[in-house]
This record gives C-alpha cells, structure tokens and sequence, in this order.
C-alpha cells in the first residue's frame, strides 16, 4: 500500500481485519515520492486542462478538471 493512506494506522488495521490478503507498506521514502508523483501528474494534467477528477473513481457527479494554480507574481 502507498500513497497518503500507507500512512493511517487506523485505515491499515481495518483493511488487514477485513481482507484475507497481506498488505504491506514500503519504506518511507518510496510511499512520498509516489504520493509526490501522483500529484504532479494531477498538476499537469490540470495545466493541460484534462480531467483529472474521474466520476467512477471518486464518486463525483461528473468528471472534471480539478484543483487550482497559483502562479505568485514572477511570472
């Protein structure tokens, strides 16, 4: 398991009590950088103006482009 849930003890002990299958967590430094990862490609995506909230994943209303940029005043 990675990503920010690898993280939640409580979320870890309900999922191995309900699952007959052997949920591990990778170091640390593996389950940030994934996490890092995943929410670039969220930010690009969001640049680009693609959908990165999926309806079937996230029980949303509809698929959508979320999140927002702020730029600062360099640019």
């Amino acid at each position: 398991m990675t990503g920010g849930g690898a993280f939640h003890l409580f979320l870890l002990e309900r999922m191995k009590a309900l699952s007959n299958k052997n949920l591990q967590v990778p170091e640390k430094e593996l389950v940030n950088f994934k996490e890092a990862m995943v929410f670039a490609f969220l930010g690009v995506l969001n640049y680009l103006g693609r959908v990165n909230v999926f309806d079937s994943a996230t029980g949303s209303v509809k698929q959508h482009v979320g999140g927002a940029m702020y730029r600062g005043d360099r640019l």
